[in-house]
């Protein structure tokens, strides 16, 4: 199957802190890419919400901000009822070397394994 993603996308699970309004989300990455993240969240947040994010890569640390351009309901394992949600954040002001770094890093890791 052809990848018609604009940006690759790699499971590189690293400590996300997104801030939309007063609430704060202290989070692991499902995976990531030099355009965008997914994430797993116990609230089901509205498409195109304003988010701040902060990246901890363990050598640095990428300070941006984003929206949410997809959510979906997943239900637990353990219960029929919905809580949470398989959440699309896209970047949208990002600084050029930062989005360079995490382009790299995934270009790095995509041709290791």
């Amino acid at each position: 199957m052809e990848e018609r993603r604009r940006f690759p996308r790699l499971n590189y699970p690293c400590k996300l802190i997104l801030e939309e309004g007063d609430e704060t989300y202290s989070i692991h990455t499902e995976n990531l890419s030099a355009g965008g993240l997914r994430v797993i969240l116990d609230e089901k947040l509205a498409i195109n919400t304003p988010l701040r994010i902060e990246l901890e890569l363990g050598w640095k640390d990428i300070k941006c901000k984003g929206r949410v351009v997809w959510a979906t309901d997943i239900k637990s394992l353990r219960t029929e009822k919905t809580n949470l949600f398989d959440t699309g954040i896209e970047f949208t002001q990002i600084e050029p070397q930062d989005r360079k770094t995490l382009r790299e890093l995934i270009e790095r890791i995509l041709k290791s394994s």
